[in-house]
């Protein structure tokens, strides 16, 4: 009777086991995906900062290219002792053509007007060919300007001619802050004179800079004021200086100037989106505000990620390792449950109990070095994964670590149990332990594949200019005993180069290759590698095979994590490999497709910009 209790409460300390195996097991599993979640989203954050460091970057160089066309406006004036419209004319030309100006609304002069040389100043420009000229608005004020040139001279540009801008209080602020400073100085929102004669309004600013009588001291604000002359000026219209700057803008990032440094509606100068789309197109990463000063007037730029700028493939990572840690957890319940409830195999062993207890409490003593040992080599390994220079290095070397660990003692303890226990298990209870056995066999491959996904994410990629022809060949030096039954034609010419990092572009292309021989048809397999210029700027390059093709409805989900097409017992892989390739593609600024027009086996393209074009390449060529 002692016995057969003693039987019953080992299967229950063996379902005991089970449950807190199955719990621990499900904590690691939800502690790791909560860790890689927030890595995830940290990883996003920072590359919406580099982008808003961008734009911001950009615009700021744009006005100070603007502030520098101003001084060149000055420099004129002053080398010249009058300047007439024609002479003003051609020297605008040149401004306004300047590439680094794009989205300048016009290029100006207005010149400064005592009220008692007023009359004098009207007679002098309707004598010039302007007979119905007269300075706006009208009325008696003790100081007056003029716009005299404006270029171009034509358009909208008219209705400024003769206007008082001083006369406008936004516009006279900035005005007077450019005579007291000598420096560039930019008005607040103001709606121009120009916009008066069009249908589609938009939000403007000025910028000034003044020009004094040459041979007159400039040293306190006092002596400025009495050496003005005028002001050498630039209108902008708001979108259209944006579409200059930065032309189709970041299709992941929205983001709103507003004037004066508020972020208020009735400030707001500029949006690259409407209010419905900021709402509805709105990502859950948090707003980015910045401010730029720009001729002693600052800007409030505030920057939004669209709900596109996280991508499915990221979003979809937590769930796949959440999936494979829950199925290990499961199976490793079921093992150890069916061991401990085993009742025939207990009754036939109920004669050799002593015995078994004698060897159990060995093993259980076994087990605990074992676990201390184990313990202190995770210690150890934890403590040099501390050290790790780079933050993505260090979170796979753990996911590596952590995933791993457990997948080992698993298989450990099934070869064991194999290997003293073979004879008196009952076949559900080798089935059970084979299918762990291939889960965990699976879950190997696919950390091996995402610690490819994470390294090439992260890496930083050398700027080298590549000869085509000698990568694809060095490729298919290290890839002989896999092609040594497969014909490979590569048509690729030997002056073709490309720019990017040569062992990220090998990748590519061992990876691609050996898609081409794994997903074979019946016949013999043929590989076609090629490569051609695209508009002198880009270099297409294509692997071609005999395969089996994909059909055309999941070209681009194929390129997805985790996506796949066949059943694992029927072509193996992961579903990351060109997952891998599309990340590294993107960082070369380049496209990764499959060809719809092949109707026989796969083509699969990629391109990346030609050495050529690059500017920033360094000049070292790699020879394989």
């Amino acid at each position: 009777m002692q016995t057969l209790d003693a039987l019953y409460d080992k299967g229950m300390r063996g379902a005991n086991t089970a449950v807190m195996a199955l719990v621990l097991s499900i904590a690691v599993t939800l502690a790791t995906t909560a860790i890689f979640s927030q890595w995830l989203w940290d990883v996003a954050e920072r590359r919406f900062e580099i982008k808003v460091e961008d734009i911001q970057s950009v615009i700021k160089a744009r006005m100070q290219a603007q502030e520098t066309a101003l001084r060149a406006g000055v420099g004129f004036f002053r080398s010249n002792e009058t300047v007439s419209r024609s002479q003003w004319a051609k020297f605008s030309d040149v401004i306004l053509h300047d590439a680094h100006l794009s989205g300048l609304e016009g290029y100006g002069y207005s010149e400064v007007i005592p009220a008692s040389k007023l009359a004098s100043h009207e007679s002098d420009m309707q004598s010039e060919g302007f007979p119905k000229y007269h300075v706006k608005p009208s009325g008696k004020r003790d100081l007056y300007t003029s716009i005299i040139y404006l270029e171009p001279f034509s358009g909208r540009n008219l209705q400024a001619f003769g206007y008082d801008m001083w006369s406008e209080p936004t516009r006279r602020e900035a005005m007077m802050r450019a005579r007291d400073t000598g420096k560039p100085a930019v008005s607040g929102m103001v709606t121009l004179v120009q916009e008066h004669v069009v249908v589609d309004k938009q939000n403007g600013f000025l910028m000034y800079l003044p020009h004094y009588r040459s041979g007159m001291l400039t040293n306190t604000v006092e002596q400025r004021r009495n050496a003005i002359l005028g002001f050498v000026y630039s209108p902008f219209r708001m979108n259209d200086l944006m579409a200059g700057t930065l032309g189709n803008g970041d299709s992941e990032i929205d983001f709103r100037i507003f004037d004066a440094n508020q972020e208020d509606d009735s400030r707001l100068l500029y949006s690259s989106a409407t209010e419905a789309q900021l709402i509805t197109e709105s990502s859950y990463l948090d707003p980015i505000q910045k401010t730029l000063s720009i001729g002693g007037h600052e800007w409030l730029l505030v920057f939004s990620a669209r709900s596109d700028f996280v991508t499915v493939g990221e979003k979809r990572l937590p769930y796949g390792f959440i999936t494979c840690g829950l199925i290990i957890s499961i199976l490793l319940f079921f093992t150890i449950r069916s061991l401990g409830s085993e009742k025939q195999r207990a009754f036939a062993l109920a004669t050799r109990m002593t015995e078994q207890l004698r060897e159990a409490k060995e093993q259980a003593e076994l087990a605990t070095f074992v676990e201390i040992d184990l313990r202190r080599a995770a210690q150890q390994a934890n403590g040099r994964l501390r050290g790790a220079n780079e933050e993505l290095s260090h979170f796979s070397s753990i996911v590596a670590h952590d995933l791993r660990a457990p997948l080992k003692r698993i298989e450990s303890f099934v070869d064991v149990l194999r290997e003293d226990y073979s004879a008196e298990l009952e076949s559900d209870a080798q089935d059970v332990m084979t299918r762990l056995e291939r889960s965990s066999r699976r879950m190997r491959d696919m950390l091996d594949a995402f610690q490819d996904y994470t390294k090439f994410g992260q890496s930083r990629q050398t700027n080298l200019s590549i000869r085509l022809n000698a990568l694809v060949h060095a490729v298919l030096k290290s890839m002989e005993d896999e092609l040594e039954a497969v014909t490979v034609v590569v048509e690729v010419s030997e002056l073709l180069e490309v720019e990017g990092d040569h062992l990220m572009l090998e990748h590519v292309l061992s990876n691609l290759i050996d898609n081409a021989t794994k997903f074979h048809s019946k016949n013999k397999t043929e590989i076609l590698i090629s490569a051609k210029e695209i508009d002198g700027r880009q270099i297409e390059v294509s692997v071609t095979d005999n395969g089996i093709g994909v059909e055309k409805q999941y070209h681009s989900k194929i390129f997805e994590m985790f996506s796949r097409l066949h059943d694992e017992d029927e072509y193996q892989g992961t579903g990351i490999g060109l997952a891998v390739c599309k990340r590294i593609i993107s960082d070369h600024e380049g496209e990764i497709f499959i060809d719809p027009s092949v109707k026989k086996g796969t083509r699969v393209c990629f391109t990346v910009r030609s050495s050529s074009f690059d500017s920033n390449a360094e000049d070292v060529a790699w020879v394989a």
